[in-house]
């Protein structure tokens, strides 16, 4: 969508496209405003602008985004829903060093150098004391100290 309203405010360019609608209402006044983050084509600058919507001037989108206003939905140009407040399933852990929360203190594995970082920061942040060694053959070995 060009829109010729706008101009871009570091090449001032009437070439832009919206990346973004959200609709917000005005406390005071009860106004509702499209929030619209837009893009310049010409220099690739990012801004937002605000557009107070008229009555009369609405579409059904604009009465479905209004019904949700205060209820934390909003509703995307392409008719996607975005939803508030939905519960975060549990996480099937996912790090390759989960393992490490089984060890006893002395118990130790070797990894190849790269690696010894990431796995004695999982280890740390389990909050068991590591010990690391660089070995000759270009890996490392790491113990769980405490």
């Amino acid at each position: 969508m060009a829109s010729s309203s706008f101009n871009c405010p570091r090449c001032n360019s009437v070439n832009s496209i919206v990346k973004d609608s959200r609709y917000r209402e005005n406390g005071y006044y009860g106004e509702i405003y499209k929030s619209r983050r837009r893009e310049c084509q010409d220099c690739g600058c990012r801004y937002s602008t605000m557009e107070v919507v008229m009555k009369g001037d609405t579409t059904d989108q604009d009465i479905e985004a209004w019904k949700n206003l205060g209820k934390g939905v909003k509703v995307d140009k392409s008719g996607c829903v975005i939803e508030k407040n939905i519960p975060i399933p549990e996480a099937i852990p996912s790090s390759k060093w989960t393992f490490t929360e089984a060890m006893e203190v002395g118990d130790s594995f070797v990894v190849d150098d790269r690696d010894r970082g990431q796995a004695s920061s999982y280890m740390r942040c389990k909050k068991m004391k590591v010990v690391t060694r660089k070995l000759s053959d270009g890996r490392a070995r790491i113990w769980r100290a405490s």
